[in-house]
């Protein structure tokens, strides 16, 4: 099943390319995944399409879902902005507002009728919301969107979404035998190194937006880890080493 949805995937990645390349005019994907992303990038390194013709982007410089833009200002001779808006959802009474999560949020959107492809990234901050989206379904959000939970909310477009969210992490120490990307994940989020080993196998574990198949595989410093499920992380590096030669490392996750 997975191969016959990685090729329906090469195959639109193409005629992105091939739409662009052919008509001398940018095209875009929706927002994509982690694991899409992951594929497009595997296309551009093996030189499916050429390196300097797609660009991803998903709003800000951090963003984990990305929209594809395929064509070259050096090639067309002009600069084209990718379709995102961002929305900053708010209560009406922000001392009466519930405790909302990124799952209510993304709930109450796709409650909509909206497809989650035209979602990208929900950055939260106090009770509000920030919402990269596809630019055409906005007017569609501010005119339905007025409630989230028993929350009354108001909508409205904004660009001053990076200037206002500071990122917030919740860090932990771990103690490990190795950087083995394996060991790692399995004291982080408190699984048996066979469970792990079906996060490779389903395709769920992202080093740096790339999928990685290899549960060997050695992190780095300063590396961003992503685990569909149970969230995304900053690896540190060490700290320092115990008595018994293990590593102290520290790990930061995204709240």
């Amino acid at each position: 099943m997975r191969n016959d949805e990685d090729r329906l995937l090469t195959n639109h990645f193409l005629d992105l390319y091939h739409r662009a390349f052919g008509s001398s005019s940018y095209a875009f994907s929706s927002f994509l995944s982690l694991s899409e992303s992951s594929c497009l990038r595997g296309m551009i390194q093996s030189g499916q399409i050429p390196r300097d013709f797609v660009k991803l982007y998903g709003g800000y410089d951090e963003a984990e879902r990305l929209i594809a833009r395929f064509g070259s200002p050096e090639e067309f001779g002009w600069e084209e902005e990718f379709p995102v808006s961002v929305i900053l959802i708010a209560p009406l009474q922000d001392k009466f507002s519930e405790e909302l999560t990124h799952r209510d949020f993304l709930g109450a959107l796709l409650n909509l009728g909206i497809d989650r492809n035209t979602l990208g990234d929900i950055r939260i901050s106090g009770h509000s919301a920030y919402v990269y989206a596809l630019s055409r379904i906005c007017g569609h959000i501010l005119e339905h969107l007025t409630r989230i939970r028993h929350t009354t909310v108001s909508c409205r477009i904004t660009d001053r979404a990076e200037e206002e969210i500071v990122p917030s992490f919740e860090t932990k120490e771990l103690i490990l035998p190795s950087e083995r990307i394996d060991v790692l994940i399995s004291r982080l989020i408190n699984v048996s190194r066979s469970q792990v080993l079906s996060l490779f196998r389903s395709g769920r574990v992202f080093v740096n937006g790339r999928e990685v198949s290899s549960n060997s595989t050695m992190v780095r410093s300063a590396d961003v880890l992503s685990i569909r499920g149970f969230g995304k992380f900053i690896y540190d590096g060490i700290l320092r080493s115990t008595r018994k030669d293990h590593l102290v490392v520290q790990v930061r996750k995204y709240l």
